[in-house]
């Protein structure tokens, strides 16, 4: 068990009256109330806010992929960040537990968030990711701008000893030039892949030091987003998204076109958990697409409701398709297709505003088991929003 240490600054509030519809809002950012009640399980119910003493490039829960922790709300809740601020990066262990065991009427009780550990990083942390290997002493992977990648064991001996993050491997002069910019595990932790300035698509076996093969050069420009799609298959995202089996590394990878593109890069993607043929990439210029990966090569919805770049997207998973989205314009986005992604004019997926932060939102991170959803401010702040 971790052992809380340092409690930092945390504000708790209701937020049932914050919740907007966007889909029809103005070029001004004017918006529009829900347009009817919406169901159990939509709502946000409550925000807090935590402040930490760094600049966070991304948050994300332990065991929120596989969902092999189920955490209530008087249970703590397990987060590690990584940060990109000078001079001294750092990657960093927090639990979040509430205050008091006994909710209220208005929501669950305000949750306090505390340090366990931090590591230094070389580099500042471009992406973090964690690895699901052993659940006693879990793995944290990190991406950093100094072109390497770096694993880190998380665990807790002992209570005198208290909770550690130690740098157990270190994947460098991983690109040949720049910084390493993306990072994806595969669920089970075995495999890594990565992408770079340098436009390469890097992969490793995760208990050892080599790479898996040669490295593939994907784009001619940084590749923002690598994510495995299964054991021999990923997709990267730059100007273009294209998809590679790594069982054939010299093929040509299939190219998903996007015809309006406009010249924006990519900026973010996700796979939806339960659904590996379903992709969501967002771009600098605030559009959202989703792709069915069976065959077709043209995105399934399109839409621009982000005033500027999107830096993070999430499937919720469950029942209906339902998305997630942060950005640039420091607003938390829901997305909610009650009759599937597409756009036909006619009950076509609509996004409904669950936080306004006066800076940008760096990252997101969804909780199944807590329902909840992580944010990393621009500000050091780590944003928590519960939905009922």
């Amino acid at each position: 068990m971790f052992t809380p240490a340092t409690t930092l600054s945390a504000t708790h509030s209701s937020n049932q009256e914050h919740w907007m519809d966007t889909s029809s809002s103005s070029s001004t950012g004017s918006h529009h109330p829900y347009p009817y009640q919406p169901q159990r399980g939509q709502i946000p119910r409550s925000i807090s806010r935590h402040q930490t003493a760094g600049r966070q490039r991304a948050a994300r829960w332990l065991y929120s992929r596989s969902g092999a922790v189920p955490l209530g709300y008087h249970l703590p809740a397990l987060l590690a960040t990584g940060s990109h601020a000078s001079p001294r990066p750092r990657v960093a262990l927090y639990t979040l537990q509430s205050a008091s065991k006994t909710a209220t009427a208005s929501g669950p009780a305000a949750e306090e968030l505390r340090l366990l550990t931090s590591a230094p990083h070389t580099g500042h942390v471009t992406q973090l990711r964690w690895l699901h290997v052993h659940e006693d002493s879990p793995l944290l992977v990190t991406a950093s701008s100094r072109g390497q990648y770096a694993l880190y064991s998380a665990s807790s001996d002992s209570a005198d000893e208290g909770a550690q993050l130690r740098e157990a491997r270190v994947y460098k002069a991983a690109h040949r030039h720049g910084a390493a910019t993306a990072v994806d595990a595969l669920l089970d932790g075995s495999q890594l892949c990565g992408g770079g300035e340098d436009g390469a698509l890097v992969t490793f076996d995760s208990s050892r030091d080599l790479a898996l093969s040669a490295p593939i050069q994907a784009h001619s420009q940084t590749i923002r987003c690598a994510l495995f799609l299964g054991r021999d298959r990923v997709a990267t995202a730059a100007a273009s998204v294209r998809v590679w089996d790594l069982r054939a590394p010299s093929a040509a990878p299939t190219v998903l076109k996007d015809v309006d593109r406009n010249g924006a890069l990519v900026s973010a993607a996700a796979i939806h958990p339960d659904r590996p043929h379903q992709l969501a990439t967002a771009s600098s210029d605030g559009t959202l697409l989703v792709w069915d990966l069976r065959g077709r090569q043209y995105p399934v919805f399109r839409s621009r409701q982000h005033r500027a770049a999107i830096w993070d997207v999430a499937f919720v998973p469950g029942a209906g398709d339902r998305l997630l989205s942060c950005g640039e314009d420091g607003r938390l986005l829901f997305w909610e297709a009650t009759t599937g992604w597409r756009n036909d004019g006619i009950d076509e997926p609509k996004a409904y505003e669950l936080v306004q932060n006066h800076l940008p939102l760096r990252s997101l991170d969804y909780h199944s088991q807590r329902n909840s959803v992580l944010l990393a401010s621009d500000d050091g702040a780590l944003i928590t929003t519960t939905l009922s």
